[in-house]
């Protein structure tokens, strides 16, 4: 329906009891949330200023990461603003692939925080180990209408949708149209 229900879905989809999931700290509250009520256990990793809000993957190299079931990032990040960049997202893959951990991008920013929008499945190799969710809440103000998408290998997506199915339903058509529209409206009226 949107990101945040998005991110229970993926958690209760791919998540078991005892495993652990990658959390940015600071992050949004529902990451942790959204692991504890999957059963799994969320493991922060700390943004700082000095690292310039991106994750320090060689110190995560130092952990024990056998129980790393998954990872979340998102940036534009919440709720310190930093910006992606392309080594970052490639340095994510590249974690991600050697460890076996699904990467979670949640996305809802890519619009509103930056000029050149990316995507991290436009990264090479990421379409084998990652899956992204966006939302309208934020670039569209389309808060509260609960729009979202999720992006990544059609057999992952159709696992969460399984998942979906049997925990809540579909979204009202006329949301669903009224996010059409609102995904065609052109440069100007971001301006």
């Amino acid at each position: 329906i949107g990101s945040k229900e998005g991110l229970m879905h993926l958690c209760m989809t791919f998540v078991r009891q005892g495993e652990q999931v990658l959390i940015p700290n600071p992050g949004y509250p529902t990451y942790r949330s959204a692991v504890t009520l999957s059963g799994g256990e969320p493991l922060a990793y700390t943004l700082s200023p000095e690292k310039g809000w991106l994750p320090d993957f060689d110190e995560m190299e130092k952990w024990d990461l056998s129980r790393v079931k998954m990872m979340i990032m998102n940036y534009p990040q919440m709720p310190t603003g930093a910006l992606p960049t392309m080594e970052m997202f490639h340095r994510a893959v590249e974690f991600a692939t050697k460890h076996n951990i699904l990467l979670i991008h949640d996305n809802p920013y890519s619009f509103v925080r930056n000029d050149q929008p990316v995507s991290l499945l436009s990264i090479p190799g990421a379409r084998e180990c990652a899956m992204e969710m966006n939302s309208l809440s934020k670039s569209h103000n389309m808060a509260g209408w609960r729009i979202g998408v999720l992006c990544g290998r059609k057999e992952w997506v159709e696992a969460v949708m399984r998942f979906k199915s049997n925990m809540d339903s579909g979204q009202f058509l006329p949301m669903q149209v009224a996010a059409v529209a609102a995904l065609e409206l052109g440069e100007e009226w971001y301006n």
